[in-house]
């Protein structure tokens, strides 16, 4: 069973926003449960050495996440209480193990958020440091214990199985939850000293203090016992690359720049925006719209990338001294984004993603045979495995968006006279890219031809481009901004949850995705017959008629393909 939450059921919405919740934690037959301080047993607590029958141990941390907490300050004056008693607006605050370090606080302190999460210049915050060794096994039990919203929890440079007895599964960063889950993060990658960020993804959740330090310390420490480990348990260190390894350089430049999202106009004057080196040029003087920064390497190589800031030079980026980092599995997808300013860079757009492709692929842009590392649509050969056509789609929510004549566009509205939740407002896109409702109907008030391409020409979202029965993976990941959880749905077409395991369910739309999820969709069969499919979130108010969708164009293989002949060409190379 794992972990099994509990809570009072008689009168939940009256005791669990004031913390009346808990979790019974299964174990395996024969452990034993220790105190990580001194080795003594204990039963109770959210932090324990557990030691197994075969005599290794783990580290299991448990955490609680915890919204419409009822709190009051030193001077007893409640935190965000409803104006009314019964009103629907959502009260209080949010905490971990009932604690929470809100940003706000520590910017007052100092207000340079470059350093918000740094202990040097703020001290730990009050929620909890989890501690370890480097190459420690933990266990992260993770559960909901209240009220009401959806969270998605992440971690920087540890990931996990999704699931936990599952050697072949997925590797995740993140997870999302909602009240009554609980999830088990079996952490057994390499890690090295150093601290770990572990938040709440969304930035309602983060602001009001859902985060904390994973501290691993380099030497031992008088109040941390070392774990018991058997043979093998000891993870070994990344090692440098050596003069065979393959290492991919990337030069980036983080660049601020208006970022229009549709021909009617809807822009963000304050955009910010990874571009490569070799546009940035282009991208500054208008020449060319960017794209959310994507970066591939094969699984074995090495990347290291060096940033530029073409930003405001009394606004520098604080220099960091960042290792290489080593790529030993295809991976898919991973988010690359600015913890700078975690409030406003990656709400205007500051964010990208790695993708990690099979051992010796060679990457073309989509429909033109030219070598391209940064495509958005990709066509990707690699020795040893059918050649696939690749799609990177970032999902954008809360994007702060004004029209053509400047005014700031809500298309979440209030309701009855009730205002709209913080977690519903701002806009939807994917890329970079949004194709409200309301501009295509104040040209064509018929809503049954609003999706129409003969009547309102192609969306600004990506028209993502295939022959029928070719193989198509979309790589897709959420890297902003409110934790409200959205789903990604392609009509008439199925793909496996999990794609490399041939018994996991088949799905038409992933549910639950929040901010840090990433999802490698490979669709069953191929692209389909020819003709249009939406690509769409699976809600149609607010989301949908905010701008989350686009057209997957699957066309007819013909003689005089230009395309189909340099696959075949570009295939025949690896024969």
């Amino acid at each position: 069973l794992r972990t099994v939450f509990f809570h009072d059921h008689l009168f939940a919405n009256v005791h669990q926003q004031h913390g009346l919740f808990g979790a019974l934690i299964i174990e395996e037959a024969g452990a034993t449960f220790h105190n990580p301080q001194n080795g003594k047993e204990l039963r109770f607590g959210t932090r324990a050495v557990i030691r197994r029958k075969d005599g290794t141990s783990f580290r299991e941390f448990a955490l609680f996440v915890h919204d419409f907490a009822f709190l009051f300050d030193r001077k007893g004056r409640p935190l965000n209480p409803p104006e009314v008693p019964g009103s629907h607006d959502d009260p209080g605050v949010m905490g971990i193990n009932y604690c929470a370090e809100p940003m706000r606080e520590r910017l007052r302190k100092k207000e340079d958020p470059a350093y918000l999460f740094s202990s040097l210049v703020h001290g730990d915050p009050a929620t909890p440091i989890f501690e370890a060794y480097p190459g420690d096994e933990l266990m992260f039990r993770l559960v909901d214990g209240a009220h009401e919203e959806q969270h998605s929890f992440n971690i920087t440079g540890m990931s996990w199985r999704k699931e936990p007895a599952d050697l072949k599964s997925p590797l995740a960063a993140s997870q999302t939850l909602g009240v009554s889950e609980a999830f088990n993060l079996h952490v057994t990658q390499k890690y090295g000293a150093g601290d770990y960020l572990y938040y709440f993804g969304g930035i309602d959740d983060a602001w009001l203090g859902l985060w904390g330090i994973i501290r691993v310390h380099r030497r031992y420490r008088k109040h941390l016992q070392p774990l018991c480990r058997g043979n093998g348990r000891l993870m070994p260190l990344a090692p440098c690359p050596s003069k065979d390894d393959v290492v991919r350089r990337y030069e980036v430049v983080a660049v601020q720049k208006k970022l229009i999202y549709n021909r009617y106009g809807d822009h963000d004057p304050d955009g910010l925006v990874f571009v490569p080196l070799e546009d940035a040029d282009r991208v500054l003087a208008g020449k060319c719209m960017p794209k959310p920064l994507i970066l591939r390497a094969n699984a074995g190589d090495w990347i290291e990338v060096i940033l530029h800031n073409a930003w405001d030079p009394e606004h520098p980026i604080p220099y960091f001294s960042y290792p290489t980092v080593p790529l030993d599995q295809e991976y898919g997808a991973c988010i690359i984004q600015s913890f700078g300013d975690m409030r406003n860079h990656r709400y205007h757009g500051l964010f990208g993603a790695v993708i990690i492709e099979p051992p010796g692929a060679k990457w073309y842009r989509n429909f033109t045979g030219k070598e391209d590392s940064f495509a958005e649509q990709a066509v990707i050969t690699a020795p040893g495995t059918e050649s696939f056509r690749e799609y990177v789609l970032f999902i954008q929510n809360g994007i702060r968006l004004l029209d053509v004549k400047g005014n700031l566009i809500r298309t979440a509205a209030e309701d009855d006279g009730e205002p709209v939740d913080a977690e519903d407002t701002g806009e939807k896109g994917y890329n970079y890219r949004s194709e409200r409702f309301a501009n295509r109907l104040a040209r064509d008030p018929r809503i049954w031809k609003v999706f129409s391409s003969k009547v309102h020409g192609d969306p600004a979202t990506p028209v993502w481009k295939a022959y029928s029965g070719d193989r198509v993976i979309f790589r897709t990941v959420m890297p902003a901004d409110k934790p409200r959880n959205t789903s990604i749905a392609i009509h008439d077409h199925l793909w496996r949850e999990q794609r490399r395991d041939p018994f996991f369910r088949i799905i038409p739309l992933q549910g639950g995705v929040s901010i840090g999820n990433k999802f490698d969709m490979e669709l069953l069969d191929g692209a389909g017959c020819p003709g249009d499919y939406l690509y769409r979130s699976g809600s149609f108010a607010w989301d949908v008629e905010s701008g989350m969708w686009g057209i997957f164009r699957v066309m007819k293989q013909t003689l005089g393909c230009r395309c189909k002949g340099m696959c075949r060409k570009i295939r025949n190379c690896f024969r």
